[in-house]
């Protein structure tokens, strides 16, 4: 049989290849090692385990919090040049960074980030990444020769550990993007790829310019976790309502809150909606399920929801020292397509969920303002994000129009309640051109290419 080793640090990672089928795909040709976080090992075993796979669980942490290592993501992270990460620089100067460091950082973007010097600097980095930042904790495992390394998000630390130890061993590596969002809100990719596998051709553009990966090594893999909802066959209604304690002829919202990472006005949001529920201005039947994000913590401790309302907190809690630490299984996932399916509207602040709305033809609209407070300092308020590459390419397709205020939220709430079909032919062309059509055979896809390399 081939071999193939690859990764699992991050839970998105488990729902995406683990959970999507592409891991199954690959084994039905090769023997497969998984690396994946030492205290997730077990959790992982019992829920992928088969015949032809084998979890190894590793604890990086200390290679990742070494002065060379961070010295080194440090530096990838002022060689990439986007309103997002100027955003993220000032944001980390103002919260009690040094401001010279800022400074600094802002005149190495500027300089390093574009041609025509980061033809220069960028492959003196990777070169400087691959021979001077030299720990390998995967020494012993790549000196069984596999055939290929598939790194699954290069972008996450222990990945690059992963990836590097590969190429010094001569073992030829894949590499998949593992969100839509990656290319413009995280590093210069701190290696090359011999290949690279992202979702559309928005991603290919944006691996280009951003990345300078030759458009001849970049291919499009789809999108199989979405792929899965389309097989998905939904918990029945009454089943579903009872479960969450919502009576089955409510509508439901599903609510998306951004998060404390970016903003402290989510309780606001939901008190908003909550006393337009009970002023009329939004139907009487109207439920808002309450979706905290699975990685980001929500301060909602303000807010006291009455019976229109229910709060979950998804994904599998694990006990570990990263913040808010969670895994996904093909359970919570179903769970996610249940109240997709279920739900007659999603209100979205900062997260990917409009996306798989949109593969659920359900609409979504985005809110674009900080609660009921008037003076948010730029860099916690909504306008901050709404502005960056990786929300401006969802936005530019007319996906989701944006509540600029309480009344707009109302009135839009309202209409799309009112009819649900509305803007659905824009959705239809945004999961065309978001994730590649949807064509069924990502997971293989992914795997053949894998496979191929």
């Amino acid at each position: 049989m081939r071999t193939v080793f690859t990764s699992c640090f991050h839970p998105f990672v488990t729902r995406n290849v683990l959970d999507a089928g592409v891991l199954d795909e690959l084994r039905e040709q090769a023997t497969v090692t998984v690396f994946v976080p030492k205290e997730k090992e077990e959790y992982l075993r019992r829920l992928y385990g088969r015949e032809g796979v084998r979890f190894v669980g590793l604890d990086l942490e200390p290679y990742i919090r070494g002065r060379r290592n961070t010295l080194f993501a440090r530096v990838a992270e002022v060689l990439l040049d986007t309103r997002t990460k100027r955003n993220h620089q000032r944001a980390y100067a103002f919260a009690g960074g040094s401001r010279f460091k800022y400074l600094a950082a802002r005149m190495t973007m500027t300089l390093f980030g574009h041609p025509p010097l980061s033809w220069v600097a960028w492959p003196l980095f990777r070169s400087a990444e691959l021979h001077l930042n030299n720990p390998d904790p995967f020494k012993e495992y790549f000196a069984e020769r596999p055939e290929v390394a598939f790194v699954t998000d290069p972008f996450d630390e222990r990945d690059v550990l992963f990836w590097k130890s590969a190429k010094r061993a001569g073992v030829r590596d894949v590499v998949l993007v593992r969100s839509w969002d990656n290319l413009v809100n995280k590093t210069l990719m701190r290696v090359r790829p011999s290949k690279l596998i992202v979702q559309n051709e928005d991603m290919v553009e944006e691996a280009v310019r951003f990345h300078a990966i030759p458009r001849s090594r970049i291919k499009v893999g789809g999108v199989p976790q979405f792929e899965y909802y389309r097989r998905y066959t939904p918990t029945p209604r009454e089943e579903f309502c009872k479960s969450m304690g919502i009576e089955p002829d409510k509508r439901i919202i599903l609510f998306s809150p951004a998060g404390r990472k970016y903003t402290d006005t989510d309780w606001q949001i939901c008190e908003i909606l909550k006393q337009q529920i009970i002023h009329g201005e939004l139907p009487s039947d109207a439920h808002v399920l309450v979706r905290l994000h699975p990685q980001n913590y929500t301060d909602l401790s303000q807010f006291v929801p009455d019976e229109h309302f229910t709060i979950e907190d998804p994904g599998v809690g694990l006990k570990t020292d990263r913040v808010k630490e969670v895994e996904f299984s093909r359970a919570t996932v179903n769970h996610l397509a249940d109240e997709l399916y279920h739900c007659a509207l999603v209100i979205n602040v900062i997260s990917s969920i409009m996306i798989d709305a949109a593969v659920f033809d359900r609409p979504t609209l985005t809110v674009g303002f900080d609660g009921w407070e008037k003076d948010v300092p730029f860099l916690r308020s909504i306008a901050r994000e709404a502005g960056e590459e990786w929300l401006q390419v969802l936005f530019d397709t007319g996906v989701t129009p944006v509540a600029r205020n309480q009344v707009e939220l109302a009135e839009l709430v309202r209409e799309y309640l009112a009819h649900p079909e509305k803007d659905r032919e824009v959705r239809a062309r945004f999961v065309e051109r978001h994730c590649a059509g949807l064509t069924g055979d990502s997971a293989a896809r992914i795997a053949r290419m894998v496979l191929s390399a």
